[in-house]
């Protein structure tokens, strides 16, 4: 769960839930917004484990690794249809016909950036900033940058 700030999430059991917003890790709305408009390549679930999701498509079997399997694990069996955008890094799986579980997937030979758990506690320029220079990405709610654009109208 966020807070306002894009702040700490927890998993079920509260331990707290990776902030990375690149390949593997965390999908930010834009990158799945991004993928809803492109074309998803169909598989079987192969196998998962802690690290590596392996799908099986027509051609061969492609493995693909993410930071946390816990929730595919949970919701999904070996042969379950899954789809995966490969330009954005999204592995879709339909839970049911309500809900889908999007996970974030890298080649599992790319170079890996392993978790971080820093959420943001505050929301500055300079905070925004920071974390970009540091790799990391973020998502905020608009009220939370709300003093910023007052501000921004106050000086000119």
């Amino acid at each position: 769960m966020s807070d306002a700030l894009g702040g700490a999430r927890h998993y079920r059991g509260g331990r707290p839930a990776c902030d990375l917003y690149l390949p593997g890790h965390v999908v930010h709305w834009v990158q799945a917004q991004k993928a809803s408009e492109h074309r998803f390549r169909w598989g079987r679930l192969e196998a998962v484990d802690q690290a590596v999701v392996a799908i099986r498509f027509l051609d061969r079997i492609r493995c693909y690794r993410t930071h946390d399997t816990a929730e595919l694990r949970f919701y999904s069996s070996p042969g379950d249809k899954v789809s995966v955008c490969e330009p954005y890094g999204v592995l879709r799986y339909d839970i049911d016909a309500g809900r889908t579980l999007l996970v974030g997937v890298s080649d599992v030979n790319a170079p890996w950036v392993p978790c971080r758990y820093e959420p943001l506690e505050e929301v500055t320029p300079d905070t925004l900033s920071k974390r970009l220079g540091s790799g990391g990405r973020f998502s905020v709610s608009v009220r939370a940058l709300l003093p910023f654009e007052d501000a921004a109208g106050d000086a000119s």
